[in-house]
């Protein structure tokens, strides 16, 4: 079985050891991980822009900028004796300019590796991604056009997501409450006051749990196990009963807590 785990649930898992009272469920989950009852994944944009602090955020943002590379491919004689140059731009995500992942997180991914977990990929055009995972990680696509169905599939579900109002929507709304629509991410912090940067921070968590749901579903995974129920997020989470609800009818997503999946006869 595909299941995909939330941080808050395979940083605890890859670290579980005995069967304690305090990690005895992350324990019993490990061990269907190691008797390959299992196939675990994690998403690469928890792991990207979560590991961001969220008191670091705003400055990074601040900072950062997507790669533009630009690059002069040749010429052609036109029959008016001109000649056209032709030019190409990569636009594509800075990522060494990533401020570079915990310590902890780096041991937790190296544990995850050799447990046999698998990263699926983030889409998101131009967004940073950390370069600490491991390449071995990632899920492979066997034919590019493989990929394109699975990032097809990731925008389809991450964009339902955000017209209910919560994964990427509080971004989005941010953007226009506050007259920055069409700014890069940058320009809009050089513009709004500290206050408001806690805000921003909080919207990328949201975004993220969003976006991790449209992987998990993209893949085809058949659970998404998390212990997050969108308490601090109330009406705005993924997770509140109301939302989860709506993609769960709509995209036939499983969401189980580790409970759950453990009451499963695998």
């Amino acid at each position: 079985m595909n299941i995909t785990f939330d941080s808050n649930v395979w940083e605890k898992l890859v670290l579980a050891k005995g069967k304690t009272e305090e990690n005895n469920k992350y324990a019993n989950l490990r061990s269907l991980v190691e008797e390959e009852k299992i196939q675990p994944y994690i998403c690469e944009i928890a792991i990207s822009l979560e590991s961001i602090m969220k008191k670091d955020r705003a400055n990074f943002w601040n900072k950062y900028e997507p790669k533009i590379e630009h690059e002069t491919i040749g010429g052609t004689k036109n029959n008016d004796g001109t000649t056209m140059i032709h030019n190409r731009t990569m636009f594509s995500p800075d990522n060494e300019k990533h401020p570079g992942l915990h310590p902890k997180l780096i041991n937790n991914l190296e544990l995850a590796n050799e447990l046999g977990f698998k990263v699926l990929r983030m889409t998101n055009f131009g967004t940073v991604r950390s370069t600490q995972i491991p390449k071995e990680m990632y899920i492979d696509f066997q034919d590019i056009d493989d990929f394109w169905k699975y990032a097809e599939k990731l925008s389809n579900c991450a964009n339902y997501i955000a017209e209910i109002k919560c994964g990427s929507y509080d971004y989005s709304q941010f953007k226009t409450d506050n007259n920055v629509n069409g700014m890069s991410v940058p320009k809009i912090i050089q513009r709004i006051s500290d206050s408001k940067k806690k805000v921003f921070a909080k919207s990328v968590a949201e975004w993220v749990d969003g976006d991790s749901i449209a992987a998990h579903y993209a893949y085809g995974n058949n659970i998404f196990c998390t212990e997050d129920r969108g308490k601090s997020a109330g009406s705005k989470s993924v997770f509140s009963a109301n939302n989860l609800s709506k993609i769960k009818e709509r995209y036939k997503i499983e969401v189980l807590s580790i409970n759950e999946v453990l009451a499963i006869n695998l």
